[in-house]
């Protein structure tokens, strides 16, 4: 892949930088090294390098000469991590009650395992004259030279290797080695190691090497002047070389954080996976609930139902004894007639008795109140009229017609009389 503007602008001398930034304007020297003015900014603040305020170019625009202030020392790369496997498998938690990182990878991957990733850590060797895997031998024989890595680099248009950033030719042996060793303590804990990284206790956990850039000595190539340090990321950790101890030290413990991370990993895709079924039954747990709940109202709501047609049926049938007491008052007074017809009524009112009617029928209401009135007919048939068919006259029937069924008429009465 094509380097970034920052891996671009960090095989600019410093120096150089300091004296482009402080001499041409961050907008136009961006233009100039087809870079973006923040990427510009965010390299110096990374390499200590000072830069200019607006109030600065004002004074230049003036004609002023402004003090620029000195570029002091500074040297670039992270912090390094030094220690053994114990260490990493100590963790670095500031939390008072966090659980032990030992206990945590046991209860995750089984009891023993803290104990296979310290066994795998102490037995690895760094051999340099070991047999390499194939990757790791074809990037050492591209980077062999100069020349063979400018020439692989122009045919492949890119500067990132398999798994480090950028590292001159003499480096790569020291590279391929370290890898190869860390790649066979993963194998040991039943691990992969290939150009993609590796993949322990079934994650994947990236690693990354560079080697840092050095000061320009007269005929170096910029983009190939490096210090010979080396510096090997795992996570969030950073081991290095320094001047009296080499990355080699450390790699035990980087592969201990390999597998570290690997098992962080683990168990957060495992406590995921709890949570997920955890979800999965409240869930489900919540769904009985809310059928039982809505079970239990379906049958309070037939209850009400019910109960709003029994009012229903006690007001008719309050009703139909009103009218029986009238019938009683009718008789009393003498309208016999009247008196029948009302105590019908009541009846076929009555839901206690629901009587037959020769009027309403057998269909009562719910409420015992009088049926719905019927509605009269509207009378939308038109008469009819006689329609003469086209070209015939319109005063009854034809007279040839006529002439033929009396003949038709005598000729059937003379058949029966022969007969």
């Amino acid at each position: 892949m094509a380097m970034t503007e920052l891996e671009v602008l960090a095989h600019v001398d410093r120096g150089m930088l300091y004296l482009a930034v402080w001499d041409i304007p961050t907008e136009v020297l961006a233009e100039r090294m087809h870079v973006s003015a923040q990427s510009i900014l965010i390299s110096c603040a990374n390499r200590g390098i000072p830069i200019p305020d607006e109030g600065y170019w004002l004074k230049v625009a003036a004609g002023a000469q402004p003090a620029r202030p000195p570029l002091t020392d500074h040297r670039p790369g992270p912090r390094g991590t030094s220690g053994t496997p114990e260490d990493a498998l100590k963790g670095n938690s500031d939390e008072p009650d966090a659980e032990d990182l030992v206990t945590v990878i046991d209860r995750t991957l089984g009891v023993g395992t803290v104990e296979l990733i310290r066994n795998s850590a102490h037995a690895i060797v760094n051999d340099p004259d070991a047999e390499l895997r194939p990757h790791l031998k074809w990037q050492r024989d591209v980077c062999k030279s100069e020349a063979s890595l400018n020439k692989w680099l122009e045919n492949n248009t890119t500067s990132w290797r398999c798994l480090w950033s950028d590292a001159s030719p003499s480096s790569v042996p020291r590279i391929c080695a370290i890898l190869e060793a860390m790649g066979r303590a993963a194998e040991r804990l039943g691990g992969t190691y290939d150009e993609n990284g590796f993949d322990v206790f079934g994650e994947h956990v990236s690693v990354g090497v560079c080697e840092h850039l050095g000061k320009y000595r007269k005929g170096q190539v910029p983009s190939r002047t490096y210090n010979g340090l080396l510096s090997l990321y795992v996570g969030r950790n950073v081991y290095k070389d320094y001047r009296k101890k080499t990355l080699e030290r450390d790699v035990p413990m980087a592969f201990a954080n390999v597998c570290v991370n690997a098992a962080q990993l683990a168990k957060s895709r495992l406590d995921a996976h709890e949570e997920f079924i955890r979800a999965k039954a409240r869930y489900a747990q919540r769904q009985t609930e809310i059928a039982l709940e809505n079970k239990r109202r379906q049958e309070f709501n037939r209850e009400v139902d019910h109960y709003e047609q029994t009012l229903a049926l006690a007001e008719a049938h309050e009703e139909a004894e009103k009218l029986r007491r009238y019938a009683d008052a009718l008789a009393q007074a003498g309208a016999a007639d009247e008196a029948l017809w009302v105590r019908a009524k009541a009846d076929w009112a009555d839901p206690v008795t629901h009587a037959d009617d020769a009027v309403f029928g057998t269909e009562h209401t719910a409420d015992g109140l009088a049926p719905k009135r019927l509605q009269s007919l509207e009378f939308d048939i038109k008469e009819p009229v006689e329609e003469v068919p086209f070209g015939l006259p319109d005063n009854g029937p034809s007279p040839t017609l006529a002439a033929f069924k009396e003949l038709l008429r005598q000729a059937q009465a003379q058949e029966a009389t022969s007969e």
